[in-house]
């Protein structure tokens, strides 16, 4: 009997562990479904802190046809999405066809997916039909989202004049906190990039919300709110306003264009987050100017171009203190150290 991919969906979402569509493109194999072959898993089977069943959705981008089952398994309760190529233990896991016993999932959060669809009607605007017929998907999304940050938002329009809105669709990943062997990690979004981080060792947590504050700098937490609001943030590097200190109170020379875990001797096997400029005065580093997220140099260009995963920061002519979240090891949605 030859199964549509709903069905095939549906099947793993009510705890199949066998079944494939009519074209052997998706099919489950034991607590996995896969995408066109086992070298894509396109969702995970586990049970969540309470033992419910629990669903974790690759985010990784793919083929149009892949991309195409990920949307098939959106309609299903108590699902987070991430790249399953930033898991580093993700190999280790599917290694066991019913699912690891060593890993656990500690806590997390759900996905969020709305949307909004809009009739098109190329008549002038009734007062009563301004929700409906709308050129400015801004209030709408607005509304969709309630103001909240962290949403990937679509918006189709008509192909032809005036180019209405015909739909609006707005997601926000989830989060997960998960124990393999002896370590912590949390997977979530960032800046619109999906990332793992591993918590530091003997961290005592047990939430999502704990996984995000032990990442904090101890600096950081020191601050009052006020003070917080100011630092600014690129990934796993804080930069904090320092009007304070003066120039010619920091040891020359300056240093520019320079990877800013270089600057303090930290293993970087990623990208690199380079600073405009920068120097060092008592253990401390503070720099000015850009920063940018770059792909590594080599010797003829000792700087590579912007990955565009994390927005440009400029810092401007005031020094800034610089701190690092406190992550074992990150990883990013392409599989590389960050």
């Amino acid at each position: 009997m030859s199964l549509t991919n709903g069905e095939v969906v549906d099947r793993f979402y009510n705890g199949a562990t066998k079944g494939r569509n009519a074209r052997d493109t998706l099919f489950i194999d034991g607590e996995v479904m896969y995408s066109y072959g086992h070298h894509f898993p396109l969702m995970i089977r586990t049970k969540g802190p309470d033992g419910d069943p629990l669903f974790i959705l690759n985010g990784d981008k793919s083929t149009p046809t892949t991309a195409r089952h990920q949307r098939e398994c959106w309609g299903g309760d108590d699902v987070i999405t991430t790249a399953f190529s930033a898991l580093p233990f993700l190999s280790a896991y599917l290694a066991y066809p019913k699912g690891n016993p060593e890993a656990r999932v500690l806590d997390f959060r759900k996905d969020e997916r709305h949307s909004r669809f809009f009739s098109v009607i190329g008549v002038p605007l009734d007062e009563d039909q301004c929700d409906e017929y709308i050129l400015d998907a801004g209030p709408a999304i607005d509304r969709l989202t309630e103001g909240r940050l962290g949403f990937t938002v679509t918006v189709r329009r008509a192909d032809a004049e005036p180019r209405y809105v015909t739909s609006i669709l707005a997601h926000r990943p989830g989060a997960l906190v998960i124990k393999f062997r002896r370590r912590k990690y949390l997977a979530s979004m960032d800046e619109g990039s999906y990332f793992v981080s591993m918590l530091p060792y003997h961290s005592k947590v047990e939430s999502v919300d704990d996984a995000f504050k032990v990442l904090q700098p101890p600096q950081l937490l020191e601050l009052d709110p006020e003070e917080q609001a100011e630092v600014v943030r690129q990934g796993e590097w804080f930069f904090r306003p320092r009007p304070d200190v003066q120039t010619r109170e920091l040891p020359c020379p300056s240093e520019k264009q320079v990877d800013l875990a270089a600057m303090l001797k930290i293993k970087n096997d990623g990208n690199w987050h380079v600073v405009g400029q920068a120097r060092r005065k008592n253990g401390s580093l503070f720099v000015r100017g850009a920063v940018t997220h770059r792909v590594p140099g080599n010797a003829r260009y000792p700087v590579g171009p912007s990955t565009g995963q994390h927005p440009r920061v400029s810092l401007g002519k005031v020094w800034h203190e610089v701190w690092r979240n406190r992550a074992v090891e990150s990883w990013s949605a392409e599989g590389d150290v960050d």
